[in-house]
């Protein structure tokens, strides 16, 4: 069983609403501002859908994409209960490019560190976007002190630069945006966002 279907309704703990909020709002930044709804988009890695369904007003249609169907049986409740129309949920890992659909942005949060390898995933992401589409990337700061088999220990922004740009990506940029104590792997970490076009 998928360890994200094991922990599904325990999920949404307030620490983890609380840095929702938070990076739901820094995406929203990279975002058109312009007050309309416009395009489509996909949550890659949606969990249940904490940073997904906050953004879903600025898009006339949002996927939202996962590979634990118990999250996204959680994410389905939730699309109910707000009254979202342009919402839906589609199960897939993306190990390969979904067929016959492609995306305006596709954004991710937290997702990269848990794909084994990332270039070839990066690669289907580029695939599923529209010419002159946007990703958005949330993740961590490299950090030598966790190690753990299971997941990558963060990423060197610059060299996930280089990634994107042999992808075919351009115009990679990122920043850093929050420093947090023991949230990733019990570990102190910093977050970064990063973005790039199609």
């Amino acid at each position: 069983m998928n360890i994200f279907d094991n922990i599904a309704t325990k999920y949404d703990n307030p620490e983890r609403i609380v840095i929702a909020d938070l990076i739901a709002g820094k995406i929203a930044q990279y975002l058109p501002n312009n007050g309309e709804t416009t395009g489509t988009a996909a949550d890659v890695g949606c969990g249940t859908g904490l940073i997904g369904l906050q953004l879903a007003n600025h898009f006339q249609q949002l996927t939202l994409i996962d590979a634990s169907q118990k999250m996204l049986d959680i994410v389905e409740q939730k699309i109910a209960t707000l009254a979202l129309g342009n919402a839906k949920t589609v199960y897939s890992d993306l190990h390969k490019p979904l067929d016959n659909i492609s995306f305006d942005v596709i954004f991710m949060s937290q997702v990269l560190l848990h794909v084994p390898d990332t270039e070839p995933f990066l690669n289907n992401i580029y695939q599923m976007l529209n010419p002159g589409g946007k990703l958005l990337i949330v993740d961590f700061d490299k950090n030598p002190a966790i190690i753990d088999d299971r997941v990558h220990n963060g990423f060197d922004q610059d060299t996930l630069h280089e990634v994107l740009k042999k992808l075919g990506f351009h115009n990679p940029t990122s920043e850093t945006f929050y420093y947090g104590e023991r949230n990733f792997m019990n570990q102190d970490a910093s977050m970064f966002i990063m973005q790039a076009q199609k």
